[in-house]
């Protein structure tokens, strides 16, 4: 059965996604800090499938010159592991998120789907 699309205003979608990633990301540091990986060097995390569910519906339906772009929610959530989130860690890079997305990204997201997103994220998230 397809599943139901609604219309929602552009504000709202940037409120849900970025609630959506700071919850996501804050669950990450929580989640980390309570198994004592974050006192180690991080080279991997697990976003979790929902965040790879919504990665995979940014990277298909979002116009790249969108500001609904993949790459500005990924760097979102980055940036709230990195710095604002409670325990940021300010050693998880692009590539650990990567490498967890790697996991978490839906089944139907092939190989080369992957490549050519990850890709656009390695040029499109800015570095801080």
């Amino acid at each position: 059965m397809p599943e139901t699309v609604v219309q929602v205003p552009e504000r709202m979608l940037d409120l849900l996604i970025s609630g959506f990633i700071q919850e996501n990301a804050h669950r990450e540091l929580r989640e980390r800090k309570r198994s004592g990986s974050h006192q180690t060097t991080l080279k991997y995390l697990h976003p979790g499938d929902p965040m790879g569910a919504l990665v995979a519906w940014l990277w298909r339906s979002a116009q790249p010159t969108s500001d609904q772009s993949c790459a500005k929610w990924v760097s979102a959530y980055l940036a709230e592991l990195r710095f604002h989130g409670e325990g940021a860690d300010s050693s998880i890079d692009l590539e650990a998120v990567l490498a967890g997305l790697v996991q978490a990204l839906p089944s139907s997201f092939g190989d080369g789907e992957r490549v050519r997103l990850f890709d656009y994220l390695r040029i499109n998230v800015p570095l801080y």
